[in-house]
């Protein structure tokens, strides 16, 4: 038995979802090409994925396990199931789409928010996530001077007596 490394992420991965997309290439490259290209790939593959069996692996040993028994068991159901959802996605043409945003997506957006604000509350436009550490104790360090301006935020004060007292400023 292997044993994976602490460091060592391991991922799963669902062989189906491979399969799929070699399928959607297949028969798009069998439509005329301004048709081809109308069809938007990611809802033809949600459609198709939505209606085949997951076989996932987490391991080379498993992966082509899975893609042999995918292969041969679901071979023809795959086939069939990306005709009809590239049939499907073209039924309706003028549909609007909000494609969902990744998760990574949503948290940059997030940590986006985040550091506006805090340029904001530190009144200082140059604060960036790789001198955020540095701006952050240099605005606390002149806070705790009294060298900050008059329109320094009221929490700074007290965030001041905090870390001072827990240590931090000496």
């Amino acid at each position: 038995m292997n044993a994976i490394e602490p460091t060592q992420v391991q991922v799963c991965r669902n062989v189906m979802e491979t399969l799929v997309s070699q399928e959607i290439d297949a028969q798009l490259l069998l439509l005329p090409a301004r048709v081809a290209q109308s069809v938007n790939k990611i809802d033809v593959m949600t459609y198709a994925m939505n209606r085949l069996p997951a076989l996932y692996a987490s391991s080379q040993k498993g992966w082509q396990y899975q893609m042999s028994r995918a292969q041969k068991q679901y071979g023809q159901q795959i086939l069939l199931a990306v005709r009809q959802a590239i049939i499907a996605v073209q039924r309706d043409p003028l549909r609007r789409v909000i494609p969902l945003q990744s998760h990574g997506d949503v948290q940059s957006q997030a940590a986006q928010v985040a550091l506006d604000k805090l340029k904001e509350l530190l009144q200082n436009e140059q604060l960036s996530w790789s001198n955020l550490v540095v701006i952050v104790e240099q605005s606390l360090i002149k806070a705790s001077r009294g060298e900050m301006n008059s329109k320094s935020p009221r929490f700074l004060a007290r965030s001041i007596d905090m870390w001072d007292r827990h240590g931090y400023l000496r």
